[in-house]
């Protein structure tokens, strides 16, 4: 991955604001922790701000998106096992330790 690949793959608005959008297709291959920081670390050189939908991927917790992030929004639906698991998730990994 580099410039040159990143910038064949994005979709640009007349804003200016452009967007690596999601596959097309279901895939039964997830990218990995290094995929996503090379990723990362190409769109970083690129661009002033990048924001980055994970979804649901825990396992990305201890990747470069987290280390480097200067904000982090938690998104969820309003129920009660939501909310639930909201609250376990900010416990767990965005709680300050002493």
């Amino acid at each position: 991955m580099d410039a040159s690949l990143l910038s064949t793959l994005v979709s640009k608005h007349s804003s200016g604001l452009s967007v690596l959008p999601a596959p097309t297709d279901l895939s039964d291959v997830q990218a990995t922790k290094e995929a996503v920081d090379k990723l990362l670390t190409v769109t970083r050189d690129i661009y002033d701000y990048v924001v980055v939908d994970i979804g649901s991927r825990l396992d990305l917790m201890d990747s470069m998106l987290f280390e480097d992030s200067s904000t982090i929004f938690l998104v969820t639906q309003v129920g009660i096992s939501e909310m639930r698991t909201a609250n376990r998730m900010i416990v767990k990994y965005f709680s300050k330790r002493d």
